[in-house]
């Protein structure tokens, strides 16, 4: 069968046109109109402070970066994934304050200055719609609240083993410290670890480090609700322990301090698991306990991050 030259040339050029398209969608094509979404922004940059400018993308994105220094002595920029964290490239300064990329693919660009707050303008073309906002994601200032008064008293009754004993250790310290047993992280951003410092050079705890616990609570609240309140608290707590498949379920591992007198430890809350309990060990009874924490002092420096735990005795 004979094929037609009129359609052979319409679909040479329908495949031409493709891949010229293709060109210039990879490419970012020299300032051709493949970028049909553009956004810009101001943004400042603390001095000493890694500060995300274009954040990353999931997925594979054409854009094109343009960063013009307004401000301050010098920048250095950093892609996301740059193995040595000695070497960040390239500086815009008052004599070169432009930085242009047509290749970026959607990697996150951060920004860092040595000397003195600096402030930039951003400018992003792309193909794509574009979702996110220059300057990176809004950071929560961390908030932390203390819950589970101690009383500063406890009262042993060897007599009974219910639940309801057992809650009541929880509460109460054997060490009659006034303080919480619980923390609870009231603002946070979902999925960012949280550096705290933990000060236990007074509380006489054994083992080689202080752990966190992460609750779940409403794992917690499932259990109540299933179980009935007054089930609850009378149940025996043996017959509870090996039945009830609930507790493994309740508590997580969320890090450890490199030793018993404290240190800096890294969480990282979820919307899940918000509620903190620390563990160490204790010397009379041999195996993990709950520390009191008897003050927190928000890190007023970075209230991004976490401040000051202060553990003493159980």
């Amino acid at each position: 069968m004979r094929i037609s030259n009129s359609w052979l040339n319409q679909g040479v050029t329908a495949i031409l046109s493709g891949i010229q398209e293709l060109e210039l969608n990879a490419t970012g094509g020299s300032g051709s109109a493949s970028y049909r979404n553009v956004v810009s922004a101001k943004i400042k940059l603390p001095s000493q402070k890694m500060t995300t400018i274009v954040p990353g993308t999931p997925n594979l994105v054409h854009r094109e970066v343009s960063v013009l220094l307004l401000s301050g002595s010098s920048l250095s920029l950093k892609w996301l994934g740059m193995a040595d964290d000695d070497v960040k490239f390239p500086l815009l300064s008052p004599n070169e304050p432009l930085y242009k990329d047509t290749a970026d693919g959607g990697i996150e660009l951060m920004g860092y200055s040595d000397i003195g707050d600096c402030e930039v303008f951003v400018i992003v073309r792309q193909q794509e719609p574009i979702t996110y906002r220059l300057g990176g994601i809004d950071v929560a200032n961390i908030g932390v609240s203390l819950w589970v008064n101690t009383f500063g008293l406890y009262v042993q009754d060897i007599e009974d083993s219910s639940i309801r004993i057992k809650l009541r250790d929880f509460i109460e310290s054997d060490n009659s410290i006034l303080g919480h047993k619980l923390f609870v992280i009231n603002s946070f951003t979902p999925g960012k670890s949280i550096k705290f410092n933990i000060d236990a050079t007074d509380g006489g705890y054994g083992g080689e480090k202080i752990e966190i616990q992460l609750i779940k609570p409403f794992e917690v609240l499932s259990l109540l609700l299933k179980t009935g309140l007054n089930n609850f608290l009378y149940l025996d707590y043996a017959t509870f322990l090996e039945e009830s498949k609930f507790l493994p379920k309740s508590f997580t591992y969320g890090g450890k301090t490199d030793s018993a007198l404290g240190g800096e430890i890294i969480v990282k809350p979820t919307l899940e698991l918000f509620v903190g309990r620390f563990v160490a060990k204790n010397n009379f009874s041999g195996v993990g306990d709950t520390c009191v924490i008897t003050d927190y002092q928000p890190n007023i420096d970075n209230p991004e991050q976490g401040g000051t735990f202060t553990l003493k005795g159980f």
